[in-house]
């Protein structure tokens, strides 16, 4: 990809901020342009605000949950399929099913990623979003 990619994190745990912008930064030449957003309702706006290439957002925020936050940008954007990444930070299949049938492109748990495999989910997330259904 030529340009930066432009990523928002929701997320309203600090320190897991950090690891994510640590893991996405590594690689220097192509470290993306990075947001974070710690409520459902400014993930809401700087996403409707910064078009980004990618959402890493979490399940558990403290004014909705993330799938319904992904529905409303889901209804805001009219789009089927969107360039969002769930995580939590336990294993649920219930949730990760919920997550990819509202347009969801992945599901991550927290604690068991590792900078390759953000990275390589961050950049699948981002073409599947981009290929028409």
């Amino acid at each position: 990809m030529d340009r930066k990619l432009k990523i928002l994190i929701v997320d309203d745990n600090p320190d897991d901020c950090k690891i994510l912008r640590r893991y996405l930064t590594r690689n220097n030449e192509g470290a993306p342009e990075i947001d974070d957003a710690g409520t459902a309702a400014l993930g809401f706006l700087r996403f409707t605000e910064s078009s980004p290439d990618c959402v890493l957002l979490d399940y558990n925020l403290p004014d909705m949950n993330g799938l319904e936050l992904l529905e409303a940008l889901r209804s805001r954007t009219g789009r089927s399929s969107l360039p969002v990444v769930m995580m939590t930070g336990l294993e649920s299949g219930n949730i990760a099913n919920q997550a990819l049938s509202l347009g969801a492109q992945d599901f991550l748990v927290k604690g068991l990623l590792t900078p390759a495999e953000l990275n390589r989910v961050v950049e699948n997330a981002v073409k599947r979003a981009e290929t028409p259904n």
